[in-house]
């Protein structure tokens, strides 16, 4: 009886372990944008995003304008969070809702201050070649 019960600890143990790797294998929204750099599409207009830390980096060269952003994950919604000063030193804050696309990600907005920026309503990021 002994022998059976350490099998089925060791089975249910195994298993266990085989779902907890898989689980953590997969990469979170913000390790995929971490990971590269990516073409913006907003309003007919393209741009390149970069990820670094606490930043997302809009554009090149002398022409960057950089946002704090933040990512928050659940089981069923993802959603970012883009903050910066206007050049009148006025506080922008939008907040969208992800979604995962064949291409890459889309972003819809969902919350946004009346200033006027960049960056104007839904967006989508597609992985740079």
């Amino acid at each position: 009886m002994k022998k059976i019960y350490k099998l089925v600890l060791l089975g249910v143990g195994s298993f266990l372990f085989l779902v907890s790797i898989t689980a953590c294998s997969q990469q979170s929204i913000e390790e995929t944008l971490l990971s590269q750099s990516w073409d913006i599409m907003n309003q007919g207009e393209t741009d390149t995003v970069e990820f670094k830390n606490e930043d997302m980096i809009l554009g090149t060269g002398s022409l960057k304008k950089s946002y704090n952003y933040n990512i928050k994950e659940n089981e069923n919604s993802a959603y970012l969070t883009l903050q910066r000063k206007s050049p009148r030193d006025i506080e922008i804050k939008k907040q969208y809702k992800i979604n995962e696309t064949d291409e890459g990600f889309k972003f819809e907005e969902e919350k946004a201050t009346e200033e006027e920026d960049i960056i104007t309503g839904d967006f989508e990021l597609i992985p740079k070649d």
